[in-house]
């Protein structure tokens, strides 16, 4: 602990100091027990001083407590609870004075004395408390314990909706009812073993512990009631849980142990007596358990199971319940002529003659009645054929002939949980599983009709494709299947498809059992060519003339159609390009790409990697032209293409239509008679598409086709009503935000390919991208610097991470407080204004702030911008070592400041903003190329974040992030790209707890959506900046 005190005669106050004991009165009781609790690692003292006007104490580096002495009274502060005095930190402070003036004293023990003296009797009728143990009465002799059993009985309708529960206790000579305090004793003791469950039977101790966690929920445990009320759900899994313990639970109305595992059978006994054969009808489990008729009459009801105490017993007996309840419901006995006895039986039993028993019985049926089962609508029904059975009357017993019941009957019957039609008959509901479930369950010896008999085996698949001329002049494919010669649509076999398993009921209502490894197989030779098994709404013929046609037979109506189509498409080599270079390998797979298209009168989206020479294919691919084409750039791009062009292609003339409308129409008079290449910016393309739309060109080219991303745009709008046999759109990002910008590129290429923008973004969320990405896929090139220019020197990516100055803080901090009353106002547009001055704040604190809050632009730059001052030591460091430097950022007033700057350390400088003229770019961009000596070069990121080759520098500044990681990537790809000898350094500089930290986690998710989509050919739905999103952004 630092210390730094005056000795005590400095110290005016020190001669009245009360002391902690004068204080006590001030501070809560408890900080003594807290002090003890929390230790001395939370309260180290790292700091204290005492001096004539201040005491001050730091606990742990942290807490801060000043006692200051004015007017002759002590004022305290603390920064654990700013406003609020005697706080823990300032008990500490003055115990630490004590200390220091030498002043002993007790901390004050605020606990209540535990007086050493017996406590004093609290009425004249307590005796008071022995004071040792001589005087302590003795234990008094353990009770014996006298061993019982327990007993359960059920009164199962003991109300409407509940059922009652007692439960005995059994002694050897006497029975007494446990009331529901002592049951719940008795389970808690063997719950937790211990008590008497070391002295109940073990079967009896393992119920109560189980019936603990059971009777909880009943509160139980003081009440005096005999009987436990329980619902008779909770009952039956009662019974459930106890089935193999026969005995266990008593019916209480009959006695009987209740028997929930098994099933009742009836035996019905004839007896001969002289000329007359009496019926005696048995109920039970078994011959030896069973019980007269009569005595179940009242349980049964009309239906085929008993109501017994424990619940509905199954009854399992092929004569039905009622013929058993007309015969036998009397307590008098049948009785009939014994002549008559043969027919009679059989008709009373419904020819189920085995259930005849006893010694007047002879059973001679040896075979089982066949099973059966018929496929009827939406349910399965199986029979047992029981053929008529013959009854004889010979040497006093009756002799029994026929087939017996199918012994799988009833286990089918209860396995597929049938509903009864008859005694021989029982159906059951169809479903996938209930279908699986049957056939697993079936005997092989049965018989199936012929509908069940081929959902035995899976079934063969089997599909034709026809090409259909649309109304609008389009073609669409139609893929029609059908199963073991049965049409079938391509909805239902989607939804086979999905299903689990092999099994699936068409929307006709028929079922069939599919081979799902070879519906997969269709199903994915389909999807390679962009191919849904319904086939496709609108379809190019150049897709349909890349189909496997070995694969997928044609029917007979289509065949000239798709012979005219595979003639016309049929891919031809190009001429080798006229250009004044030898073009890389990779560029003449992309010359041949773009002019296979061309020939085939198909739009094309050459989607390579910024650096890899798309421009020099793009001229390759019009080297031949005789014709006027087009090119539309970004306005910082017309000179860069003339440059190219004529570096390249000379054999074109070039023209740059721009400056004001009198220049523009020189370039537009007797456009007929010119030819070569016209050069555009969008903005022009917009003013002048009057006159645009009246020429044809050979080619139309979009440079940068990003830019016509949003559909609803002017501009997208105008290039699509420009007129050409040949498209071409060139892009490095065909998507920034969404699949929506793919789809604005493409309607420009091919128009109506891929209907309406709506179907298109529902097309690409869920199962069916894939397809979508397919589809396009021959209209599509794309490689990466990796797949084409291996050579290329890497690049790297260094994070910097600088914390803001506290000036930065403050401004940030007050800003940040706008924009969250902005956002829970719901204002929108405030919140994303106050966004763009956060992320200024974040980059230097004399940007995005009122005047009257500026700094002083004398203070050191490293407390108005840390961001700024990181970047100019590193820059000097790169001038002394010769290398020259990119400096991208959003905001033309900060890129103006790091000028400034630069210049104060005589480091030599260019810059291209938004406001530089596009003619006196291409000077600028030489000037920094072709100059000995090392500088920085100054970029707004969209202004001339495109188009540019600036190899020269090998280092790379992005002062700020962007939310669009495209726009970040192809401000990279300036030095990035091929004639870079040296490795590419790439310096992030991110602003650590501002917003740009929320940008980068934005930038990394369309970066994600954009690998899903280009990279990996699959579509996800995007996300559209929402109040949610802003709000996260502000959190």
């Amino acid at each position: 602990m630092a210390s730094d005190t005056p000795a005590n005669d400095d110290l005016p106050w020190a001669k009245d100091w009360p002391g902690i004991q004068g204080f006590s009165s001030s501070f809560p009781r408890s900080f003594p027990s807290m002090i003890r609790r929390l230790g001395p690692a939370a309260l180290k003292i790292t700091l204290f001083k005492a001096e004539a006007k201040l005491i001050s104490l730091t606990i742990a580096g942290r807490y801060v407590c000043r006692w200051s002495w004015i007017d002759e009274q002590w004022k305290q502060s603390c920064t654990c609870q700013p406003g609020k005095s005697f706080c823990l930190h300032s008990y500490i402070l003055v115990n630490q004075v004590d200390k220091l003036l030498g002043k002993k004293f007790q901390v004050p023990d605020f606990r209540k004395k535990v007086s050493a003296s017996p406590r004093p009797a609290q009425n004249r009728y307590q005796a008071t408390l022995p004071q040792s143990n001589a005087e302590r009465p003795s234990s008094p002799t353990p009770v014996k314990f006298e061993k019982w059993k327990l007993t359960v009985e059920i009164e199962r309708n003991y109300s409407d909706s509940q059922a009652a529960i007692r439960f005995y206790q059994d002694f050897d000579n006497d029975r007494k009812l446990c009331v529901m305090q002592n049951l719940y004793n008795f389970s808690a003791q063997c719950y937790n073993k211990r008590g008497i469950a070391s002295e109940l039977e073990t079967l009896d101790a393992r119920f109560l512990g189980w019936l603990f966690d059971q009777v909880k929920p009943y509160r139980i445990y003081r009440s005096q009631e005999k009987l436990l009320k329980i619902t008779r759900k909770k009952l039956d899994e009662w019974l459930n849980t106890w089935k193999e313990f026969p005995g266990r639970f008593i019916d209480r109305l009959t006695g009987d142990a209740v028997l929930t595992h098994c099933e009742f059978r009836a035996f019905i006994e004839p007896e001969i007596n002289d000329k007359k054969v009496r019926l005696h009808c048995l109920i039970g489990p078994n011959r030896e358990q069973a019980k007269t008729f009569h005595h179940y009459v009242g349980k049964f009801k009309d239906r085929e199971t008993l109501a017994l105490g424990g619940g509905n017993i199954p009854f399992r007996c092929h004569v039905p319940m009622k013929v058993l309840l007309h015969c036998f419901k009397s307590s008098k006995v049948p009785t009939i002529p014994l002549d008559q006895a043969c027919k009679f039986l059989p008709e009373l039993l419904q020819g189920h003659t085995e259930v005849l028993s006893g010694e007047f019985v002879s059973q001679q049926g040896q075979e089982e009645a066949p099973l059966k089962a018929r496929l009827e609508q939406q349910r399965i029904i199986i029979t047992q054929e029981i053929s008529s059975t013959k009854l004889q009357l010979k040497n006093g017993k009756f002799i029994v002939k026929g087939k017996l019941p199918n012994s799988h009957f009833p286990e089918l019957k209860n396995k597929l949980k049938g509903e009864n039609i008859n005694a021989d008959e029982f159906s059951i509901l169809l479903n996938q599983n209930k279908l699986e479930q049957f056939l697993d369950a079936w005997p092989l010896s049965a018989q199936l009709d012929r509908s069940l008999q081929k959902l035995r085996e899976p079934q063969s698949i089997q599909k034709q494709f026809s090409i259909i001329d649309n109304s609008d002049g389009s073609q669409r494919l139609e893929v029609h299947w059908n199963i073991s010669g049965q049409s079938i649509s391509s909805r239902d076999l989607e939804h086979a498809a999905q299903s689990s398993g092999s099994f699936f009921r068409s929307s006709n209502g028929d079922w069939f059992n599919l081979d799902k490894e070879h519906l997969n197989s269709h199903t994915q030779l389909l999807e390679e060519y962009g191919i849904s098994p319904a086939g496709s709404p609108r379809i190019h013929p150049l897709n349909i003339a890349q189909l496997p046609l070995d694969d997928l037979p044609v029917s007979p109506n289509s065949k000239d159609a798709l012979q005219s189509i595979i003639q016309r498409y049929q891919s031809s080599e190009a001429p080798p390009a006229k250009v004044n270079c030898e073009l890389r390998k990779y560029q003449v797979e992309g010359y041949q790409f773009l002019s296979s298209l061309a020939q085939n009168q198909c739009g094309a989206l050459l989607a390579d990697d910024m650096g890899l020479g798309k421009t020099v294919q793009t001229l390759a691919s019009m080297s031949h032209s005789q014709a006027a084409n087009l090119i539309v750039c970004p306005s910082s791009l017309l000179d860069n293409w003339q440059k190219e062009a004529q570096k390249f292609t000379p054999h074109l003339e070039t023209h740059i239509i721009r400056g004001n409308l009198d220049k523009r129409g020189e370039v537009y008079e007797n456009f007929e008679q010119k030819k070569g290449l016209f050069i555009i910016s969008y903005s022009l393309v917009r003013n002048d598409l009057n006159t645009l739309k009246k020429l044809k060109f050979e080619h139309i080219v979009l440079d940068e086709a990003q830019q016509i991303k949003n559909s609803e745009s002017q501009v997208s709008r105008a290039v699509r009503q420009l007129k050409s046999k040949r498209r071409i759109a060139l892009s490095g990002t065909p998507i920034e935000n969404s699949a929506d910008d793919l789809w604005s590129i493409m309607e420009f290429l091919n128009p109506g390919l891929n209907g309406s923008k709506e179907d298109f973004r529902l097309l690409c969320q869920g199962d069916s991208a894939s397809l979508v990405i397919k589809r396009l896929k021959p209209f599509m090139l794309r490689r990466t610097k990796k797949m084409a220019a291996p050579e290329l020197p890497p690049k790297t990516f260094i994070p910097l991470d600088i914390p803001m100055s506290e000036v930065q803080i403050d401004l940030y901090q007050r800003e940040m407080r706008q924009a969250r009353q902005s956002l829970k106002a719901g204002n929108a547009m405030n919140v994303l204004a106050s966004l763009t001055r956060l992320r200024q704040l974040s980059c230097h604190s004399a940007f995005g702030c009122p005047e009257e809050y500026r700094p002083d632009p004398d203070l050191p730059l490293a407390q108005r911008s840390p961001k700024a001052a990181a970047f100019i030591e590193k820059a000097k460091d790169l001038m002394a070592e010769g290398h020259s430097c990119l400096f991208f950022s959003q905001f033309t007033g900060i890129l103006k400041e790091i000028e400034k700057e630069l210049h104060n350390e005589h480091i030599k400088t260019h810059m291209i903003t938004g406001e530089t003229p596009s003619q006196k770019r291409s000077k600028i961009v030489d000037e920094f190329s072709e100059s000995p000596d090392a500088s920085v070069f100054l970029l707004s990121l969209k202004a001339a974040g495109t188009g540019l080759n600036l190899t020269r520098a090998s280092y790379v500044f992005i002062f700020d992030p962007w939310w669009n990681p495209a726009a970040e990537n192809q401000a990279i790809d300036r030095s990035h790209r091929i004639g870079q000898d040296n490795p590419v350094i790439i310096y992030r500089m991110i602003s650590a707890d501002s917003v740009e930290e929320k940008v980068a986690a934005l930038q990394a998710e369309k970066q994600k959506l954009f690998d899903e989509i280009i990279e990996q050919d699959e579509f996800k739905a995007s996300s559209k900046l929402q109040m949610s999103d802003l709000a996260s952004l502000l959190n």
